[in-house]
């Protein structure tokens, strides 16, 4: 009979979120300012759509911040998130290591 190894583990620290906003503010105004942040899949500024042309909107889209604090706009995610997962969408960038 063969034993199996014991399983290492490394402690991992825990991610730390403070460059990211707890809130993004829209000011009422004509348009739209790029906010600086950036949805992590499609790459555009959460201040404007996900696709088509980036034009100035009366107010922005919407934006889904997940619990690892990583901001997407929320169609990206929909769209990215199997159904399954609807409630509970995984973290693309905290699952392939980028986040």
């Amino acid at each position: 009979m063969s034993s199996v190894p014991p399983v290492r583990v490394t402690p991992q620290p825990p991610v730390q979120a403070t460059t990211i906003p707890l809130h993004i503010k829209w000011q009422d105004g004509d348009s739209l300012q790029p906010s600086g942040y950036n949805c992590l899949l499609c790459k555009r500024d959460l201040s404007y759509r996900p696709e088509g042309p980036i034009l100035p909107l009366s107010a922005p889209p919407p934006v889904a911040v997940l619990s690892c604090g990583h901001c997407f706009h929320d169609l990206c995610l929909q769209r990215m998130t199997p159904n399954d997962q609807a409630n509970d969408p995984p973290c693309i960038p905290c699952v392939i290591g980028e986040g």
